[in-house]
């Protein structure tokens, strides 16, 4: 059996009536298989040329069609184009209807937007009652790596809020988005909201509440990420990127979600933790007179939500250093000679620093004070981690950047396999893995394994929990 291969642009005309007879005699001959190759018209020329260049054929234009014998991807055998498509379907089928004027007029526009909507960004957000939606959307929306040919496409769903509250922030927030998003609107339904999504980030505030016990809060998130686990299940496909942003148990509800979802791939589930290192860099650049700038976020390790240690000493700082040196340590001003070359150079804190509790406990301190002077959780640094997670993970191009997130752990610094836990992290082959070469200290080993023993506290609570939500 044969299989023909139409290859074209989405608005050339020619290519959208041979698609759609191809189309008709697939549906009614049980022999006739058609597999189509779209390229906008700005990619078709240079993509035409490489396929007459390794098949030694020359064909010009809109569409090209060859057969392929047995399987996709068999032997091709060129036919030419659309006059030659058109003799062989009548020489063999008698097939002469070819579609004109005003219907094939209303294919081309058919055609044009499924191939749109091939290139738009779903992006579904679940919790809407956040103070981080505003500035984190306000971001969002403007970033390149989410930018693609048929816009930009948001959904908000809240299960907890009524489609009035729902509707409401949808108005609060439409200005922000006019002129970045095709469509801004509210998923009535959680099915909705994981339809064609492609990036699904998961806010709400799942912080434990005054009147609620330790198990009541646990079994209240496992609940909500079981829900939304069996709508996952039902909806979307394994290359969904979920983003677990939400105050509360992150790492928690990242290993619920591992858990009970099934149908996506492990290193695409991934809970924001690096915001708590964030308030950290600045008590260290005062502490040591370094240029905040020059200081990137410490590792931070744990089972974030419930228990975590940020390692400051292994922030990395950018350094500039002069060599040879000794004439810039003798310099006493006046020479025009030059003191060295300058290099760059990469080191921990750890070399300017000795003990690290003091600033962890300042950081701490200070985040605790602007929350209760505020009345609500510390947005800020939780949107920039999240920004620059999206960032690296649709990037172009692939990146060597580490960060600190809630991943599912390989065994890799002790920490038993399976087990969320934030730890260095890096993007291969487009999903999070744990970063198994980032130097750790002595002490830092000490302080893991603490965080481990009372993290498997809790996991025992969340498997029993677990079994009385399913009961």
């Amino acid at each position: 059996m044969a299989q023909f291969v139409i290859a074209g642009s989405p608005d050339c005309p020619a290519f959208v009536r041979v698609v759609h007879v191809a189309g008709y005699l697939q549906d009614n001959l049980p022999n006739f298989k058609v597999h189509i190759i779209q390229k906008p018209s700005e990619k078709f020329k240079s993509w035409l040329q490489k396929i007459n260049e390794k098949n030694n054929w020359y064909h010009c234009d809109s569409p090209i069609i060859w057969k392929e014998l047995t399987i996709r991807g068999g032997i091709p055998h060129y036919l030419g184009g659309v006059s030659e498509f058109w003799e062989y379907v009548y020489n063999y089928y008698g097939l002469q209807s070819i579609k004109r004027g005003e219907h094939l007029k209303k294919l081309i526009e058919e055609n044009l937007e499924q191939e749109i909507q091939k290139q738009v960004t779903n992006i579904g957000i679940f919790g809407t009652q956040n103070n981080v939606l505003p500035l984190l959307l306000s971001e969002l929306i403007q970033l390149p790596e989410l930018q693609r040919v048929g816009g930009m496409v948001i959904h908000l769903y809240d299960p907890y809020a009524t489609e009035e509250v729902v509707n409401d922030v949808i108005n609060d927030l439409r200005y922000i988005t006019v002129g970045y998003c095709r469509k801004f609107e509210v998923a009535v339904k959680l099915k909705d909201l994981l339809t064609g999504c492609h990036l699904l980030i998961i806010l709400g505030d799942l912080t434990r509440k005054i009147y609620e016990s330790e198990t009541d809060w646990f079994l209240r998130n496992l609940s909500q990420m079981h829900m939304l686990a069996d709508a996952i299940n039902a909806n979307t496909n394994r290359n969904l990127r979920i983003i677990v942003a939400s105050f509360g148990p992150v790492c928690f509800n990242v290993n619920a979600l591992i858990e009970s979802c099934t149908t996506v791939r492990i290193g695409n589930i991934v809970g924001v933790t690096s915001d708590i290192g964030l308030g950290a860099i600045k008590k260290a650049a005062d502490f040591t007179g370094l240029n905040l700038h020059n200081v990137g976020a410490p590792p931070v390790w744990g089972f974030v939500g419930v228990n975590n240690f940020i390692d400051v000493k292994s922030a990395i700082v950018y350094c500039e250093m002069l060599l040879p040196y000794q004439r810039a340590l003798k310099n006493k001003g006046g020479s025009t000679l030059p003191l060295g070359t300058v290099y760059s150079e990469l080191r921990f804190m750890s070399y300017l620093i000795k003990d690290a509790t003091e600033i962890c406990t300042k950081a701490t301190e200070t985040r605790k004070t602007a929350q209760k002077l505020l009345n609500r959780n510390v947005v800020y640094s939780k949107v920039r981690a999240t920004i620059s997670l999206i960032k690296l993970w649709c990037a172009a191009e692939p990146t060597d950047d580490i960060i600190s997130l809630g991943i599912c752990s390989n065994g890799t610094y002790g920490i038993p396999a399976g087990l969320v836990f934030s730890q260095p992290a890096i993007l291969k082959n487009n999903v999070w893995v744990p970063f198994e070469h980032f130097p750790v200290m002595e002490e830092t080993k000490q302080e893991i394994k603490k965080l481990i023993d009372l993290t498997e506290q809790v996991t025992h609570l969340m498997n029993v929990s677990s079994s009385t939500v399913h009961l």
